[in-house]
């Protein structure tokens, strides 16, 4: 199955260069520490419930794709599932509890929405930017759940907080937003143009977000960082390999196999390093491997690709 390099290369430009004018500001002063944080709080609490609903509504709901809408949203909710358990296996001796529980969050959720849409509209061609949307939703539920459980633990939080879990803009979004989805309610266009407008503000943000990070950390400290690199590897090359032999052993057609294998392929997932810089919890690391995440993925995708 073939991936167009010019398209995915236009992807990673896309997320490279709002990460190139955050890391800009914070050097001329414009993105401190102080403003980072306010802007975290701002892209979590009230432009990402935005992104979320916009991304819910725009699945084509008809009674001849629930169907497919269920076996995308269980392939997805497998390459999650697969994720997490060689995330977990691959990270017990890992010294820290912030520096495990990131490295997982890290392994487990992938930037759906800014690199995965265009990919696999590219692959797959429109009915990609169907699964995408698919993905999407999946995505937002399990980070604002899990997610949030895990960077609680990371921040030395042991108990489970269902309000704090539960109750946060993102899963509240997600329930709004498949309420209306299975109501076959329809929103005033003008008012949907607005939502999407709010959410499209979303990633780079978070991708600004990153730079400003990154423009305060040392040369040194990124290139001999080995839980960036180990985090790399088994984000960018075990799990997705994973992924694709168990999907193909329990007889999943080619297309399916390559959906389920390409979204864990795709880099961290900007939403960690927002949610890092918000709750305090080492958001250097998160933005160091989010940053090298992108980058590898220009060399990454297309070599599991031709596993296909």
């Amino acid at each position: 199955m073939d991936i167009s390099y010019m398209t995915l290369l236009g992807s990673e430009i896309k997320m490279l260069l709002p990460v190139a004018l955050g890391f800009t500001a914070a050097k001329i002063g414009i993105l401190n520490e102080k403003f980072s944080r306010e802007l975290s709080r701002l892209l979590l609490n009230m432009l990402l419930p935005f992104y979320i609903f916009s991304a819910v509504c725009s699945v084509d709901r008809t009674q001849s794709s629930l169907k497919e809408i269920g076996t995308v949203a269980l392939i997805s909710l497998a390459a999650h599932a697969l994720a997490a358990a060689v995330a977990f296996l691959t990270s017990v001796r890992k010294k820290g509890r912030d520096v495990k529980g990131i490295v997982r969050s890290c392994t487990i959720f992938r930037n759906m929405g800014f690199f995965g849409i265009p990919l696999l509209s590219d692959v797959f061609g429109a009915k990609g930017a169907f699964w995408a949307a698919i993905n999407v939703v999946v995505y937002n539920v399990l980070f604002w759940t899990f997610g949030v459980f895990i960077f609680s633990r990371a921040g030395g939080n042991t108990k489970f907080e269902a309000k704090k879990v539960l109750l946060n803009p993102g899963i509240i979004t997600c329930v709004i937003g498949l309420a209306v989805f299975f109501s076959g309610f329809h929103i005033y266009q003008p008012v949907m143009d607005a939502v999407n407008v709010i959410g499209d503000a979303c990633t780079p943000i978070s991708m600004i977000l990153i730079g400003g990070i990154l423009a305060r950390l040392s040369f040194k400290e990124l290139v001999s960082s080995l839980p960036v690199y180990h985090t790399a590897l088994i984000s960018l090359a075990v799990t997705p390999v994973v992924c694709m032999l168990v999907f193909r052993a329990v007889g999943l057609s080619a297309e399916y196999v390559a959906l389920g294998t390409l979204i864990i392929a795709l880099p961290s997932a900007s939403n960690n390093v927002a949610i890092a810089e918000r709750d305090g919890v080492n958001p250097k690391l998160t933005a160091e491997i989010v940053g090298v995440t992108v980058v590898l993925t220009l060399v990454t995708v297309p070599l599991i690709s031709f596993l296909f």
